[in-house]
């Protein structure tokens, strides 16, 4: 993958706060020769940049719309800016960021048709809201805030994955202990309003994945980028993956039947 330079950081998004999951944020601007993006660029550990990266991968395979990702590093003159980062594996010394693409869409937190039930009861059932849900449940997001889903018409578009893999710093150890297990986010509350057909069509799009997740591990190629994974972290990532796949339908299903029905349907 291409590392891009950080050109400019044009204004906050998001300032560090008392929560321990929080990073700082910015709008900034990436450039590599002439091409020239605009991102939502993180200052965060390399743990989380690589749930980033193996999320996007596993978006693109599934075919669920998110933000580009990119690597980039700071002109000499923004260095200060940064605390944290990833060491580049090449030279040791080139503090890595990631970045995803700045998509000036509103978010889910202000949509109009949270305010009524028989809206929501429509968001329900349309088809990328219930990819949101089945891809979190995937790949054991704990972080989807309302916030951090955008909205493109009808189209849902999921954004900062890099409390994927359950939530803040993974291990291989901690994904091997809770791979079977199922995970919570504040988006799941937003199945109460799935009536019986729009739980049948999870619980289809759950078996769908799971066959593609399945018969195309040996193409999948997780995430090549220049922060440094150990085979070790590749081979325990893609054994999460494979393994989550396997029992999606059964994570969902189980989900679905510890939550009440909301709505005014069947």
């Amino acid at each position: 993958m291409t590392i891009w330079t950080i050109s400019e950081l044009r204004r906050s998004l998001q300032n560090r706060d008392h929560r321990p999951t929080s990073c700082q944020t910015w709008l900034a601007d990436i450039i590599n020769g002439d091409a020239h993006v605009s991102v939502a660029l993180k200052d965060m550990p390399r743990e989380r940049m690589i749930a980033e990266f193996f999320s996007a991968a596993v978006a693109a395979l599934l075919g669920v719309r998110v933000p580009n990702s990119y690597i980039a590093a700071p002109q000499a003159e923004l260095a200060h800016n940064f605390e944290n980062g990833s060491l580049s594996k090449n030279d040791g010394a080139t503090r890595l960021f990631y970045a995803s693409q700045y998509l000036a869409l509103p978010s889910f937190a202000d949509d109009p048709r949270r305010l009524l039930p028989s809206d929501m009861e429509r968001v329900a059932n349309l088809p990328t809201f219930q990819q949101v849900i089945v891809f979190d449940l995937l790949i054991a997001n704990t972080d989807r805030q309302d916030r951090n889903l955008l909205v493109d018409g009808e189209r849902f578009v999921p954004f900062d994955h890099d409390q994927a893999l359950f939530g803040l710093h993974w291990t291989i150890e901690s994904l091997q202990a809770k791979k079977f297990s199922p995970n919570q986010s504040t988006l799941d509350l937003n199945l109460m309003w799935c009536g019986r057909e729009a739980r049948a069509q999870l619980i289809n799009l759950a078996t769908q994945w799971k066959q593609i997740v399945l018969e195309g591990q040996a193409n999948f190629a997780a995430f090549s980028t220049e922060i440094d994974i150990s085979p070790i972290e590749q081979e325990g990532l893609m054994d999460f993956l494979v393994s989550r796949a396997g029992i999606l339908p059964t994570l969902l299903e189980s989900r679905l039947k510890s939550l009440p029905y909301r709505g005014y349907g069947s």
